[in-house]
């Protein structure tokens, strides 16, 4: 791909990359046989956003400093568009998931939430963006039934402080409590779901600021 300067106008895209495979050493991120996020850990960060031109992409997960790839993907980039690109644990293999970002942008006061369901131990989640104390015993949750490999849809929230639970999908048994998350008006986040460094729980959570 180009230098960012380099790109025609309305010709580029935006990827993010997350290790989230669960007993993996650091890895390499790879956009058509050019390593873009160098050694990246389990559940750290997302990496930082990679300018790419539009059009058709190939992406690759290998070990750091390896030669051999755990986990390849092919995926047209629109142009203009982001993306948010997961390394996630199938039970017998890696996979690379690649979730396109939203265009859209929250009204004033407002801001948009998703969830990335990508922790093996999860099963399927409902999700619950609340105030700090809220009960959630009369809740209804803003996302339902969100599968494991699969996001959730926006939620459009309050701005502001905000907690987010997420409970095993249809009842109140909390698997992963944020508390809390401050979201700024007209802001946007995903928020990947991981199982801890150890496999299994306590879940985790690792946030990508897709719009501040």
């Amino acid at each position: 791909a180009l230098g960012v300067g380099d790109h025609p106008a309305g010709f580029v895209a935006q990827v993010r990359f997350l290790h989230a495979s669960q007993g993996r050493a650091a890895i390499d991120f790879r956009a058509d046989g050019t390593t873009r996020g160098a050694g990246q850990a389990y559940g750290t960060n997302w990496s930082n956003n990679v300018v790419l031109d539009a059009g058709a992409r190939t992406f690759t997960a290998r070990l750091a400093g390896g030669a051999t790839d755990l986990a390849t993907t092919a995926r047209t980039l629109a142009n203009n568009g982001a993306y948010s690109v997961v390394l996630a644990k199938r039970p017998t293999t890696d996979t690379l998931l690649i979730f396109a970002d939203t265009s859209a942008t929250p009204a004033n006061d407002k801001a948009f939430v998703r969830i990335l369901n990508v922790a093996p131990a999860a099963g399927n989640v409902d999700v619950y963006v609340t105030a700090a104390n809220a009960d959630l015993a009369a809740a209804t949750p803003q996302a339902a039934a969100v599968e494991f490999l699969k996001p959730s849809k926006y939620v459009e929230v309050a701005s502001g402080a905000q907690r987010i639970r997420l409970t095993t999908a249809g009842t109140k048994t909390v698997v992963l409590d944020i508390n809390t998350l401050n979201l700024p008006s007209r802001s946007v986040r995903s928020i990947a779901v991981l199982e801890a460094n150890a496999g299994g729980a306590p879940l985790q959570s690792v946030t990508a600021l897709e719009r501040n």
